[in-house]
């Protein structure tokens, strides 16, 4: 079950791209082209820094700061919760003591942990990730971790003569994730008169690499700005994301950008089956049960799913959900399959009070109630509740 904000209320005015989550100074704007998004990505790239921690660089702890070596990174709320994290620790755990015992306890974990632990190992295998010179979190650095920018790059190259429609939606930094959504707004299919969307694609990657990078089909309703993105799962998909790669060299970095660019041809590849599914749900109606009105056929129709999520509860329908069904940039009251994948993408797009988790969850699940006349399985729930 997910717990929403008390006051949850749904936006209903002319609504807004949110550009990024964290990133104020973001100055990349809707409308970017790919080149422009590529070097801010480059800048992005270099704010972000790291710290090995080896024998002679240990980590240390203080309640505002995590040093390493001679380097004095900022400890956040965020940050703390990394901590916790690679201690293996549960949600909560810090909240059970004074903040002025944390450190202490904090610094138990670490140098007890076999990877943090670096008596006799002058070389270390994590280093400590940081922003702006604020504790992000540890990486192996046994791994392959690519920037953004070579990411984007390796996805300008494969998109080949069709990069320069490829605009930039939204671009988020969401602690140590990167997520970009890139559309087409000059082609576009019409799903019925009157009602256009651009296609395009979704980006997501972890710095850290505590999930693996993304690229995924992603579809822009013009009509409202609502979102859906098509996870691909095993069943469908000869590569869904990356795999980790162990950093032996430059033939490793090579499998690593491979990877990328193999995802995105097959994504695209799949575009035009997806606008046909799409295509056939406005005339998908929804039956109603004998004594239900049509709210509660929608609820009916769309809780099974949800549950499946792990975001169903009462409160999500009463106070998010079934506005949003009603709203004319969500389902507009109607009964059919195009209005119940209207309702949660207005949701997953503009419910700001939903962590991003959440709203990225509630976009692929849009995206596998869209295609399924394509393809559905067992495995597809898997895909878009992971990371």
């Amino acid at each position: 079950m997910t717990s929403l904000l008390a006051e949850s209320n749904l936006i209903h005015q002319n609504l807004v791209v949110e550009h990024a989550a964290t990133d104020n100074e973001n100055n990349l704007h809707e409308g970017s082209s790919l080149d422009a998004l590529i070097a801010h990505t480059e800048v992005l790239d270099s704010e972000f820094t790291c710290h090995p921690v080896t024998e002679h660089c240990p980590v240390e702890v203080k309640v505002d700061q995590i040093i390493v070596g001679d380097d004095n990174l900022r400890l956040t709320s965020a940050g703390w919760s990394k901590i916790a994290d690679v201690c293996r620790a549960p949600l909560g755990y810090w909240s059970r003591f004074p903040p002025e015992s944390w450190p202490q306890f904090a610094q138990y974990h670490l140098d007890h942990d076999p990877n943090l632990a670096m008596t006799g190992n002058s070389h270390g295998s994590i280093e400590a990730v940081a922003f702006r010179k604020r504790f992000v979190g540890f990486r192996s650095t046994h791994l392959v971790h690519l920037d953004f920018a070579t990411i984007m790059q390796t996805i300008s190259a494969a998109l080949g003569d069709r990069r320069q429609s490829y605009l930039v939606n939204k671009f988020i930094v969401n602690e140590d994730s990167i997520s970009v959504e890139l559309i087409t707004p000059g082609q576009t299919h019409a799903v019925k008169v009157g009602d256009d969307v651009a296609g395009g694609i979704a980006v997501s990657h972890s710095i850290l690499g505590n999930h693996p990078t993304t690229v995924d089909l992603f579809v822009h309703r013009l009509f409202c700005r609502n979102g859906l993105t098509l996870r691909h799962c095993v069943g469908h998909a000869a590569i869904t994301r990356s795999r980790r790669l162990k950093d032996n060299g430059t033939q490793a970095r090579g499998a690593a950008i491979d990877q990328i660019e193999r995802m995105v041809l097959e994504r695209l590849s799949h575009q035009t089956a997806l606008f046909g599914s799409l295509s056939q749900l406005p005339d998908a109606q929804i039956g109603r049960p004998a004594g239900a009105d049509d709210e509660e056929a929608i609820r009916r129709f769309l809780m099974p799913s949800l549950r499946a999520t792990h975001l169903w509860s009462d409160q999500l329908w009463q106070r998010v959900l079934a506005p949003a069904w009603r709203h004319v940039h969500g389902g507009n009251g109607e009964l059919n399959e195009f209005a119940a994948v209207n309702t949660i993408t207005y949701v997953a797009t503009h419910q700001s009070d939903l962590s991003f988790r959440q709203r990225r969850t509630l976009a692929r699940l849009a995206g596998l109630l869209s295609f399924r006349r394509v393809h559905v399985c067992p495995r597809c729930n898997s895909a878009i509740v992971g990371t």
